[in-house]
């Protein structure tokens, strides 16, 4: 054992940590790490890329988180490396049904015929004309040329005169006479042998004979 020199102090050994290298810390290896095992992964997906997709696939969420603690002496130091984003993956089919075409319609179309026209009718036959009628009817033309008579009037004068009712209606009827004339005669005729009023004189008409409208208007042509 060497003897100290008067005056010297050996200096004790150093306690500072050793400085290690960089490529030698665990947060740099931890995130190789990491690193390495994402390629991985992705080189496995890759090799399932040719197998048939379903038509609708979940989405695939990766998430990895790394944490490196390096505790060196006199020094700890914590070190958390941020998550790779997630991977996601979606697979949509779209699916296009078509629907059938609906069928053909078809329209029956029925003809219908046109109905024959029906014949035009006969003509009602013209009754005969008797000797009773022929006489019925000069009688009545000979009381027109001396008188003013109602429909009603005349037939019940033919039939007082013996005609039958039928011959003395067809005489009537066959003659066409205007009524409304024959109120105006007798109205007047009337008016010249006595005083009526006008209400007076309607009745009167009427009692012979003549309807409402039909002895209106003849009392209308006196002026009353």
């Amino acid at each position: 054992m060497s003897s100290a020199s008067p005056g010297y102090e050996p200096t004790p050994p150093s306690t500072s940590a050793r400085k290690i290298p960089w490529w030698r810390k665990g947060w740099v290896v931890g995130l190789i790490a990491l690193l390495v095992g994402v390629a991985i992964g992705s080189a496995g997906s890759n090799d399932t890329g040719n197998e048939p997709l379903a038509a609708d696939v979940p989405e695939a969420t990766t998430t990895a988180t790394a944490t490196v603690t390096e505790t060196a002496p006199g020094a700890s130091e914590t070190v958390t490396e941020p998550a790779s984003p997630p991977i996601t993956k979606r697979v949509t089919q779209t699916v296009t049904k078509t629907a059938p075409a609906p069928p053909p319609v078809t329209e029956t179309v029925q003809s219908t015929p046109e109905p024959e026209p029906e014949p035009d009718p006969e003509p009602d036959p013209e009754p005969d004309l008797t000797s009773g009628r022929e006489n019925a009817i000069e009688t009545a033309e000979n009381y027109l040329d001396f008188g003013a008579f109602s429909r009603s009037g005349l037939i019940e004068q033919l039939k007082f005169e013996g005609f039958s009712t039928e011959d003395a209606t067809f005489a009537v009827d066959s003659l066409n006479i205007d009524f409304n004339e024959q109120a105006a005669k007798a109205a007047k005729n009337y008016l010249d042998f006595s005083s009526f009023s006008r209400s007076g004189l309607i009745e009167q008409l009427i009692f012979e004979g003549y309807t409402r409208e039909q002895a209106e208007y003849g009392v209308d042509t006196t002026g009353l």
